[in-house]
């Protein structure tokens, strides 16, 4: 009976002594051996501060996370003997081969160069996230370059691409995001055996069952299937959208826009089968899904705003993108913005102003930043000229240009010796040929 009394006593004290320390000494629940701090609940989600505990994110797929600054990857990172190296497949999307279930707020933050090249057999999903069936909100995802690549033996090929998430399910959720970087899926099909193999990319993400609301997308989006084989399939499809590249039944897409370039290909020899390519400035593809009429595409970046399916997206020029008065839909009391940025004139999330700023290029053009809301400006010869070092970027003539016999004379700015002079022809009529599909549709 002593020994309880005594117990019960020590228990008391320990419980008053408890209370009385400040609020905050007492932490033996945080984990600040994986994170910055944080026990996982919602009242204390574990804080992420850098590269590392982004990355242990993957051990807690339920639990609450909070960024509480932004994370900037390098090309180390990524390279052999790098941290995230990972036998040359980068980062591992969180939730790879398992949901993730729980819910990440990045809070205005940026990830910044994350590189995820995932390749293999069968499903293949590639993303920040791969699978998720959580909340993922407030999150911008800067200059990345993710890419799926799936062969088909010896079993059906999919790949799912998406900036943020590869693969959205009918839980998932993902609001106040936006991807500038390159997302990309690829399936190599060669067998006779597998049927219907999907290729989905989309710059938030690659399939969607799920929810996804007052996004962006600027970044570029590519859908590629290859095949040599015939197969008891009698379709093969690829998808490509700036928000999703393939919207379910159960998807729904709301308040998002895009002025990213978007392209789907497929290529194949075998004439038994029929396949198609779908490109869309909001999804690749829309199987009855809820697509709301508050999503907006630049019909320069895409020809349509669905590649395949109903379609009610909003068509418009790049004067119209910049004009508040284009989004309708949009809630700016509350949500979002269209003042404060001179270098980026579009909407913008208020709680995670746009972050991919970049310096305008006054040393070979007449400003602009190369990107499709920003062309490299073009006003006089040498600006042309100029064009050759930077050919995947995007290009705004913005007065004639006239060339003299002198140009091509003996000590001439464009003088070159014979073989010299069949390069100059060659991207008169080739290189600058193809750059002109870039460059008229911003001519004024």
């Amino acid at each position: 009976m002593k020994r309880i009394k005594k117990g019960l006593a020590f228990f008391l004290a320990t419980w008053i002594w408890m209370l009385a320390l400040p609020v905050g000494t007492l932490s033996a629940m945080e984990n600040t051996a994986e994170f910055l701090g944080g026990d996982g609940t919602e009242e204390s989600p574990y804080l992420i501060s850098n590269k590392t505990h982004l990355n242990n994110v993957r051990n807690h797929l339920d639990a609450h996370f909070l960024m509480v600054a932004d994370i900037e990857f390098n090309e180390a990172d990524f390279a052999q003997g790098g941290e995230f190296y990972n036998g040359g497949q980068g980062w591992e999307p969180i939730g790879a081969d398992r949901y993730f279930t729980g819910v990440f707020d990045g809070d205005g933050h940026i990830v910044d160069g994350l590189a995820c090249y995932r390749s293999g057999t069968g499903g293949i999903c590639a993303g920040l996230f791969g699978f998720n069936k959580g909340e993922i909100k407030n999150l911008g995802l800067i200059d990345c370059d993710v890419s799926a690549k799936s062969k088909s033996y010896p079993t059906t090929p999919d790949a799912y691409a998406g900036g943020i998430v590869g693969y959205n399910t009918s839980y998932g959720t993902i609001s106040n995001c936006y991807n500038t970087g390159n997302v990309s899926a690829t399936i190599f099909h060669s067998s006779d055996r597998i049927d219907f193999p999907r290729t989905h990319a989309g710059g938030i993400a690659g399939e969607n069952y799920g929810k996804i609301s007052n996004c962006y997308n600027i970044g570029s989006v590519n859908a590629t299937l290859s095949t040599s084989f015939h197969s008891h399939s009698d379709q093969f499809e690829a998808h490509a959208g700036g928000i999703v590249g393939y919207n379910t039944s159960y998807g729904t897409i709301g308040n998002c826009y895009n002025i990213g370039s978007v392209d789907a290909t497929v290529f194949y020899s075998p004439d038994r089968f029929t396949s198609s390519a779908y490109a869309g400035g909001i999804a690749g593809g829309n199987g009855y899904g809820t697509l709301g009429e508050d999503c907006y595409y630049l019909n320069v970046a895409s020809k349509v705003g669905v590649g395949t399916g109903e379609d009610n997206t909003v068509s418009c020029t790049m004067e119209q993108m910049r004009s508040q008065a284009t989004f309708s839909g949009f809630d700016f009391d509350a949500i979002w913005t269209m003042s404060g940025n001179e270098t980026y004139p579009y909407p913008e999330l208020q709680k995670m102003f746009h972050a991919d700023v970049q310096e305008e290029n006054v040393t070979e053009f007449n400003g602009g930043t190369g990107a499709q809301y920003a062309p490299y400006l073009i006003a006089n010869k040498e600006h042309l000229n100029n064009v050759r070092n930077h050919l995947g970027a995007y290009f705004k003539m913005v007065a004639d240009i006239h060339f003299t016999t002198d140009d091509f004379a003996e000590n001439g700015f464009f003088t070159m010796t014979a073989r010299a002079g069949s390069r100059l022809e060659q991207v008169k009529t080739r290189s600058l040929a193809s750059l002109m599909a870039l460059i008229i549709p911003f001519m004024d």
